[in-house]
């Protein structure tokens, strides 16, 4: 029965004679003096004789609290372990089932088919017990079991851990991308790499016709050309553009003045669109479509470079900085992914109001701890995460009332992880951080010490020592996170930050993965900072207690 549900109405008008008689019923559930082998045997099934079910959290020995008597679940089904008189009728004998098809129906929830009372069996799990409640033709029968021996204690404590409070909002699954068409390039396209250079292709061998006369000048504009002065005039300047306003000077002149010079013809026999390379005794070059000779001083170098890195409509997309962090920090091509549009700055202010708790929960748990540490203990969080007592942690954070209301404001917000950390950073314009602390994942129950570093870019200035609260939409892991986050500092800093996941072409556009809030000691000032973080899971992790 639920806990919020009422009984029936019909159940608060029972006659006083049947009322009478259910009290009767209940208080020979009680332990009676009755010597085993008095009573005849009770026709229930033996263990032999129901055939195994599945395996489930609460399968091992456990004590009825009414009659003190111990059961043992099993595969679904329970027999006795000791003999007991069933209201004084027959006895239940050693092996005799009690409970069958006993099956899992929610979280922290059991059914069963009772047999000696012939109801329904429903059990909660409410920490070390489970609350019985059997609806029996006279009413509801309840009591206790109280657990003596569990066949996995671990998934019992999994089990329990979802019962303390619903399960949260399922995260689902990110859609498949739709399949991608090819760039015609061969890259820039959506999920590719960005087109950088390629070799220049030979067409064909070119004529040689040169640039003959004395006014006719050679360069490399339009792949190989002949240009003329004016009468009276010449190049002022090999290095200068034939097609530069100034690039005739008077003759015997030095200040001009100047004048454009005149295209006359190709130098080379190559067709439009190609360039000569003297390579071969001459050849005729050309650039796939989308690229661009490189060239330095009229030299070419049988090289093209992309006009565009990305097709149309693309933006050049970071990856994970988990192979070369320097190519990520200095924004290298190699490190990036063609992708549709995001603007990360944008996405944080769409989604900040998903997380308004934070200027509430968030901030006074992240204010109580570092308020903690100020004074001066030797036993706060922080040393313990810092002498990886990772167990007493969690056990000193349960009883801060600030975190067992910012961990059920996050789970009411539907994440799935919280965590806690301790850390610091520097920066002026470009900076580095660390962090070390602890997760609690909901739906696994376990808690899982991380530690965490990353590299930070924008407006900034300063250093700062800060405890961080995180809110986690997915399961807590190992990886690589970029963020935005603002902070003001002065003797205290508070800090908020968005938090997203990188392109990648299987799973498609970045998505939020959580925020985080945080309050430092420190001096400084960050507008509109963007964040790159590694997190790696300790070897430390274990179930929730």
């Amino acid at each position: 029965m639920s806990e919020r549900s009422v009984p029936a109405r019909g159940a608060r008008l029972l006659p006083g004679w049947l009322a009478g008689l259910v009290l009767l019923l209940l208080a020979a559930c009680a332990p009676a003096p009755y010597k085993p082998g008095s009573l005849p045997p009770g026709s229930l099934p033996r263990q032999a004789d129901v055939a195994p079910g599945k395996a489930a959290a609460i399968d091992g020995v456990w004590t009825i609290s009414t009659i003190n008597k111990r059961i043992r679940i099993e595969r679904g089904r329970a027999w006795a372990l000791d003999p007991w008189a069933h209201l004084g009728l027959y006895e239940i004998q050693p092996g005799m089932v009690v409970l069958r098809n006993v099956v899992r129906t929610g979280a922290g929830r059991f059914g069963a088919d009772d047999l000696p009372l012939a109801g329904r069996f429903e059990g909660r799990l409410a920490g070390k017990r489970i609350d019985v409640s059997v609806g029996t033709a006279l009413g509801a029968v309840r009591y206790q079991l109280i657990p003596i021996a569990l066949d996995d204690p671990a998934r019992y404590r999994r089990e329990l851990a979802l019962a303390v409070k619903p399960p949260p909002v399922a995260v689902l699954p990110t859609p498949r991308p739709k399949p991608k068409k090819p760039s015609a390039r061969g890259c820039g396209g959506e999920g590719e790499a960005p087109c950088a250079t390629v070799d220049a292709k030979r067409m064909g061998k070119a004529r040689k016709l040169g640039c003959p006369g004395k006014q006719s000048y050679f360069s490399s504009l339009k792949g190989g050309s002949c240009w003329t002065c004016p009468k009276g005039y010449v190049r002022a300047s090999p290095t200068r553009r034939m097609d530069h306003p100034k690039a005739c000077r008077k003759r015997k002149s030095l200040t001009g003045p100047w004048v454009r010079a005149s295209y006359q013809k190709r130098a080379w026999g190559c067709p439009p669109g190609q360039f000569h390379m003297a390579k071969g005794g001459g050849s005729c070059m050309a650039c796939p479509k989308g690229f661009e000779r490189i060239h330095a001083a009229g030299v070419d170098t049988g090289k093209c470079r992309a006009v565009e890195p990305c097709d149309h409509g693309l933006r050049l997309a970071k990856q994970p900085p988990e192979k070369n962090l320097f190519a990520s920090l200095l924004g290298f091509r190699s490190a990036k992914l063609c992708a549709p549009p995001f603007d990360i700055r944008a996405a944080a202010r769409r989604d900040a109001p998903g997380y308004r708790f934070m200027s509430g929960a968030m901030k006074k748990l992240a204010t109580a701890l570092l308020d903690d540490v100020r004074r001066g203990r030797t036993r706060n969080v922080k040393v313990l995460f810092k002498t990886g007592r990772w167990r007493e942690a969690y056990e000193y954070l349960r009883g801060l009332p600030s975190f067992r209301a910012f961990q059920s404001a996050a789970r009411e917000a539907g994440n799935r992880s919280i965590s806690i950390g301790f850390g610091g950073d520097v920066q002026l314009g470009v900076g580095g951080s660390g962090e070390l602390g602890i997760a609690i994942d909901f739906a696994e129950g376990r808690i899982k010490p991380y530690e965490s570093g990353g590299i930070s870019k924008g407006l900034s200035a300063g250093i700062d020592a800060a405890v961080t609260v995180g809110a986690w939409k997915g399961a807590f892991e190992s990886g690589y996170a970029q963020g935005f986050t603002t902070s003001v500092s002065a003797a205290v800093s508070i800090g908020i930050g968005m938090w997203y996941s990188y392109y990648d072409p299987r799973q498609g556009q970045e998505r939020l993965l959580g925020a985080t809030a945080s309050a430092g000691a420190g001096l400084g000032v960050e507008i509109g900072e963007y964040n790159e973080v590694g997190t790696w899971l300790l070897k430390d992790v274990f179930e929730q207690i």
